[in-house]
């Protein structure tokens, strides 16, 4: 977040003996409009998410370089992210993986909510069958730079998501 000079934020600088010391004031502008910094909540931002299908439990089975799960996460209700970018503003991009790729999913079946960069992530319960879904939280610069909307930010036939926006992933979702 920004801090102006009217804040009177300040860091004293002081030689070891004590005898110098110089005050500087801190002034930040803020994050620029296309960064955007996560904090996951666990240490395998790739591993996917097993939802419920009432939408009420969330588990990610951690796994090694050789295949063995290691750790076990589970959350209730929702997931809690960190999502730091300027103003906290930013759009959810959501993909729904299917047969024929993948489609920006409009059903607003994933949702975050918080302030301050402090997010919950929920999904809404699903009635009958499974879905995948790729969650992306973007800058909303970024999200506007995107001429053709989120479409822009897939390639191999609409098959996947081009690498540019890894850091932007929030999570995989399978529920079922």
């Amino acid at each position: 977040y920004a801090i102006a000079k009217e804040a009177n934020y300040t860091i004293t600088f002081a030689s070891e003996d004590g005898k110098a010391a110089v005050t500087v004031p801190v002034v930040y502008n803020g994050m620029t409009t296309h960064t955007m910094d996560i904090t996951y909540p666990t240490s395998s931002q790739w591993a996917v998410w097993n939802v419920s299908m009432d939408g009420k439990v969330f588990t990610q089975n951690g796994s090694s370089l050789n295949g063995d799960a290691t750790n076990v996460f589970t959350f209730h209700n929702f997931v809690p992210f960190q999502l730091n970018t300027l103003n906290d503003d930013y759009q959810l991009v959501v993909f729904e993986n299917k047969k024929g790729g993948l489609f920006v999913d409009e059903s607003g079946a994933v949702k975050l909510q918080g302030e301050k960069g402090d997010v919950k992530l929920t999904v809404a319960p699903l009635t009958s069958g499974s879905r995948e879904l790729l969650v992306y939280a973007l800058p909303k610069a970024v999200y506007e730079s995107l001429e053709n909307g989120p479409d822009d930010m897939l390639e191999n036939e609409f098959t996947t998501v081009k690498s540019d926006y890894d850091r932007y992933f929030l999570m995989d979702v399978v529920q079922k």
